[in-house]
């Protein structure tokens, strides 16, 4: 069975200060991405983890964390699935660089 959270995002407004936070209470590497304003949570092939990603707008305890759930190559489905269960989806679906695709839902 495949993991169905496969990767998040947590808004942060000092990048560095998160990233040397997150990296003492979880006890891993994070690795920063200066140039586009994120930084990793080391994991290893096949695991679940995220980033840290640099956002102005944001109020973390207020806006939260983004979470991937994997809808394992059936996005579309997933999708239509949303509006028959009466969700809305905020943000069509769309490609993310070699990662695949996504689309955001409430």
């Amino acid at each position: 069975m495949p993991n169905r959270i496969n990767w998040f995002e947590i808004p942060v407004k000092d990048l560095e200060r998160s990233a040397a936070f997150y990296s003492k209470v979880l006890e891993c590497e994070v690795v920063l991405q200066k140039d586009e304003n994120f930084a990793v949570l080391a994991y290893a092939k096949g695991d679940v983890s995220g980033a840290l990603v640099l956002c102005e707008n944001y109020r973390p305890s207020v806006d939260g964390i983004l979470i991937y759930l994997n809808a394992e190559g059936r996005l579309d489905e997933a999708i239509k699935q949303v509006r028959v269960c009466r969700g809305t989806v905020i943000e069509d679906k769309h490609q993310i660089g070699p990662y695949g695709e996504r689309c955001q839902s409430e």
